[in-house]
C-alpha cells in the first residue's frame, strides 16, 4: 500500500493557505482557525529534527512548489504538486556532492517550460530535466532513488571561474550567466558599447537574443569584457535627460563613456591599457566623437553607418533636437565627427552600406576624405548594395572583420 509521504511542517499548517499569483512568486494568506492552533513555539521553534524548508519557488505555471527540505533521510529538493499536494523528492543532495565536491545547492531556477531546473552548485551550471508530470502521475515519490521516473542530471559547466547568476532565454533554449571574473587569472580587455542619441537604451537586464548581443557573449568567451553605458539623455532618465542634448550632441555621451572608463579601471580583471568603443548608426557617430576628442584615450574604435555630418542627416529628426542649421551653426558644426578628423591617433574600423537611405553613405564617403587628407590611417569596410543595417553575408563579414580588429588592437600583452 503506497503511503503518502509528510509535509514539511511550514507546509502542513491548516491555517496558511499558498497562492500563486502573478505579481508575487511566494505569497502566504492567513485564514481564520481554532484558537490554540498557533504557538510562538510553533512560529518560532525548531522544526521536528531541526529540519525546515528553504529557497521556495514556483514553477512557471504555478502548480508546483519547489524547496529544500530534509525528511530525516537527507536533504534533497523537492517539488509539490499543489493541487493534488503530493510531494516528490527530485534530488537528493548527495548526488550534488559527487558530481561537483558540495552538497550544497547556492541557488535554482526553473525553465520557461516548467521540465527543467538549472542549479547553481559549487560555482558550476548543472541541469536537473524530465520534470514533466507523467499522465498516469508516476514519477519519482518520497523515498524512491534519486533520479528514478526521469529526472537527471547533467552538468553544464566545469570551470575554475565560478558561475554566476543564470537566466533562461525566454524559450528555455540557451542560457546567460555571469562568469566570477574575481576568480579569473590576468587583466582583461573591454569592449564598451553605447548608441548614445535621445531617449535611447542599450543598458537593460533582459536576455539580448540579437546578433550584436550573441557576438558581445562570443568575445567575453575569447576573453574580453563587455561594458555597456547609457549617457543621461538616455531613456532612463526622461524628458530632462533629453533636454540635456538639445542644440548640442556629443559632449554629454562622452562624459558618460569616461565614467566607463574610470568605473574600469577599478575591476581588477579589466585592462584599462586595452578598451575599445564601438557603436551603430547614431552609435557610430558617438564612437567618432569619442575617439576624435579624446585621443589615446580609447585603444581603437569601430563604427558602422556613422552620422559624420548632422546636416546630412534627415530634418525632421535632427532638427527635433538640434534646431534649424540657420538658427544654431555652432551647434551643427561642434556636434559633428568631421569637425575633429584630424585629430584622430587610434585606430579606426568603419563601415558603410553604399545604398544606405538612413544615414547616407556620403557621411563616411566625406569623412574618409578629410582623414585622407589629414594622412590619418583607418580601416574601410564598404558594402555595395546595402542599406541600414546591413544584412545577410555582409553583416556576418563586418562582424568577423571587427573581432579581428579588436583582437589585433586589444589582444597584445594581456589573456587575449
Amino acid at each position: 500500500m503506497k503511503t503518502r509521504a509528510p509535509l514539511p511542517a511550514i507546509l502542513a499548517l491548516p491555517t496558511w493557505t499558498l497562492l500563486s499569483l502573478l505579481t508575487w512568486p511566494l505569497l502566504l494568506i492567513a485564514t481564520p482557525g481554532r484558537a490554540g492552533e498557533l504557538s510562538f513555539d510553533l512560529i518560532f521553534g525548531e522544526q521536528p529534527e531541526g529540519r525546515r524548508i528553504a529557497q521556495p519557488a514556483w514553477s512557471p505555471d504555478g502548480d508546483r512548489l519547489s524547496y529544500l527540505w530534509d525528511d530525516g533521510a537527507g536533504a534533497a529538493l523537492w517539488t509539490l504538486d499543489v493541487p493534488g499536494g503530493e510531494p516528490r523528492r527530485l534530488l537528493r543532495l548527495a548526488e550534488l556532492q559527487a558530481e561537483v565536491g558540495t552538497a550544497k545547492l547556492e541557488s535554482y531556477l526553473w525553465a520557461p517550460d516548467g521540465r527543467q531546473l538549472l542549479l547553481v552548485a559549487g560555482g558550476d551550471l548543472l541541469l536537473l530535466d524530465g520534470l514533466a508530470a507523467k499522465p498516469d502521475g508516476q514519477g519519482e515519490s518520497a523515498g524512491g532513488p534519486p533520479g528514478e521516473g526521469g529526472a537527471r542530471l547533467r552538468r553544464l559547466t566545469s570551470t575554475w571561474p565560478a558561475e554566476q547568476d543564470p537566466k533562461f532565454d525566454p524559450h528555455g533554449r540557451f542560457v546567460a550567466f555571469v562568469r566570477d571574473a574575481d576568480r579569473a587569472t590576468g587583466r582583461h580587455p573591454v569592449l564598451m558599447y553605447h548608441y548614445g542619441g535621445p531617449g535611447s537604451q542599450v543598458v537593460a537586464d533582459r536576455w539580448e537574443p540579437r546578433r550584436r548581443g550573441l557576438w558581445h557573449r562570443l568575445m567575453a568567451e575569447r576573453g574580453f569584457g563587455v561594458l555597456k553605458v547609457d549617457n543621461r539623455g538616455s531613456a532612463f532618465f526622461g524628458k530632462p535627460g533629453q533636454d540635456l542634448l538639445h542644440r548640442r550632441f556629443g559632449e554629454v555621451n562622452l562624459a558618460a563613456q569616461l565614467a566607463g572608463l574610470d568605473y574600469l579601471a577599478t575591476l581588477p580583471w579589466a585592462d584599462p591599457a586595452r578598451v575599445g568603443l564601438w557603436g551603430g548608426s547614431g552609435g557610430g557617430a558617438n564612437t567618432l566623437y569619442c575617439l576624435l576628442n579624446r585621443p589615446g584615450v580609447w585603444r581603437a574604435g569601430a563604427a558602422w553607418a556613422p552620422v559624420t555630418d548632422w546636416r546630412l542627416y534627415d530634418a525632421i529628426w535632427t532638427e527635433r533636437y538640434l534646431d534649424h542649421p540657420a538658427d544654431n551653426p555652432d551647434g551643427y558644426r561642434l556636434s559633428s565627427p568631421q569637425t575633429y578628423a584630424t585629430a584622430l591617433a587610434d585606430p579606426l574600423l568603419i563601415a558603410h552600406g553604399l545604398a544606405d537611405d538612413n544615414v547616407h553613405a556620403t557621411n563616411t564617403l566625406q569623412l574618409l576624405h578629410r582623414l585622407t587628407q589629414a594622412r590619418r590611417p583607418y580601416a574601410p569596410l564598404l558594402y555595395p548594395d546595402q542599406k541600414h543595417p546591413l544584412t545577410g553575408p555582409p553583416r556576418r563579414h563586418f562582424y568577423e572583420q571587427m573581432t579581428a580588429f579588436f583582437e589585433r588592437h586589444l589582444g597584445d600583452g594581456g589573456t587575449v
